[in-house]
């Protein structure tokens, strides 16, 4: 990465393995911000799952929103410096 900021030291910030942030990278360069987004399927539908699972699947994805966020304002503060 041309902004300072370099694989092994993300993979480490983040607990992932160097292969996972290349992985990330270069879906992020071939496709963008849409080539980040999980697209396996499912088990349930949301209007199968409890009230419980539903707020429990919620939960999880605000969490993994906040994650991607903080990582791109790191990157961002990154690649100014």
């Amino acid at each position: 990465m041309n902004t300072g900021c370099n694989y092994s030291s993300t993979a480490n910030k983040y607990g992932c393995s160097y292969g996972q942030v290349y992985a990330w990278v270069k879906k992020y360069k071939d496709k963008g911000i849409e080539g980040l987004y999980d697209r396996r399927s499912k088990n349930k539908a949301i209007s199968q799952l409890s009230d419980i699972e539903k707020l429990k699947a919620e939960n999880r994805l605000l969490k993994a929103q906040t994650q991607q966020q903080q990582m791109e304002i790191d990157f961002l503060k990154n690649s100014t410096k």
